[in-house]
């Protein structure tokens, strides 16, 4: 394992970078473990020779190609010759100038010949289907070999990307299987925070995006606290939970553009940048009793019609009723 695996510690990816001469060269990166890679060396050794074997059988079937052409070259002139030398004999019987003895001699030999050139024949037949098979064997080994090199590199582990190590899970000497983690990585350069929201509030906010006005995010450690950090709704989840019936608005901070970056796993309080609206007046939700409000004129209380945009949270936001100015009243409603 690497002596810097630990809890903390800063692991660098592989990267290509620019060298001094211009060239582009690949940083390899740090390495977290590496898994004893003997039994990988191993078995990428023995497909390499079962390869090499393959190529060697190759060349063979070739040459082998090569000479069988020429035996039957060869063959097909004996047999053409053996055919002449019975087609002569045979004239020569009808005319009791040869024996039985030479007539059988001469079908022997020409007989000889022709199996001879029909096994040669029989053979060069074969050599298609033995290449073919050959070709299927080589495309297999080739395939086993690549992946068991992947396999013998994939021993050496290193960071998929660059970040700090958050949990080590294995120790040296360790044994390990496949699906084991072996450490945790987290990149710290963008964080995201989901946030839940009303279906009223995410439709907005939904509206904004798809005009790409990323409305802007102030994040602090509680609703009391000044803002810490900063970022932006980047999207919303296109599903609302069932139970809490809200909508997940995710919200992307860079932390090399805060002063304090913001760590995964922290709660924080959020306050979303929305429009500013116009001539209205916002007062609390309590006041409202069936449409209107109470408002104190000249000592009395004089129950007054308004005219809500909409809701928000403890506020009802007017647009119409009330004045600036006016005294509103807010308690022991039921009794007046």
């Amino acid at each position: 394992i690497n002596p810097q695996l630990k809890v903390g510690a800063e692991m660098r990816a592989p990267v290509p970078v620019l060298a001094v001469d211009g060239q582009s060269r690949v940083f390899e990166g740090d390495l977290l473990v590496r898994i004893d890679p003997d039994q990988y060396q191993h078995k990428v050794t023995h497909l390499e020779a079962k390869l090499k074997g393959d190529e060697t059988e190759q060349q063979l079937i070739k040459q082998q190609i090569a000479n069988n052409a020429r035996h039957r070259d060869k063959a097909r002139v004996d047999y053409d010759l053996a055919k002449e030398q019975y087609d002569r004999i045979a004239s020569l019987r009808k005319k009791n100038v040869a024996s039985d003895a030479e007539m059988t001699a001469s079908a022997l030999d020409l007989q000889r010949y022709q199996e001879s050139l029909i096994t040669l024949e029989n053979e060069r037949d074969l050599f298609p289907i033995r290449q073919t098979q050959l070709e299927q064997r080589l495309e297999m080994n080739r395939a086993e070999l690549k992946m068991a090199r992947l396999d013998l590199a994939r021993t050496a582990v290193r960071p998929p990307f660059s970040g700090r190590l958050s949990e080590v899970s294995v120790e040296l000497g360790q044994h390990v299987r496949v699906g084991d983690p072996l450490a945790k990585l987290i990149d710290l350069n963008i964080v995201e925070v989901p946030i839940a929201l009303p279906l009223a509030e995410s439709a907005k906010i939904t509206s904004a995006i798809q005009k790409k006005e990323y409305p802007r995010v102030l994040l602090a450690e509680n609703e009391s606290a000044p803002p810490r950090w900063t970022g932006l709704v980047v999207r919303i989840s296109p599903q609302a939970d069932d139970l809490t019936r809200t909508v997940n608005a995710f919200v992307q901070v860079e932390n090399a553009s805060q002063s304090t970056p913001l760590l995964p796993g922290c709660f924080v309080y959020a306050l979303i940048q929305g429009p500013t609206l116009q001539k209205v007046l916002a007062i609390p939700r309590d006041s409202v009793l069936n449409g209107s409000v109470y408002v104190a004129v000249n000592g009395q209380a004089r129950l007054r019609p308004i005219r809500i945009r909409e809701q928000l949270r403890t506020l009802a936001i007017l647009e119409s009723g009330l004045a600036p100015g006016e005294k509103l009243i807010v308690s022991n409603l039921d009794a007046l």
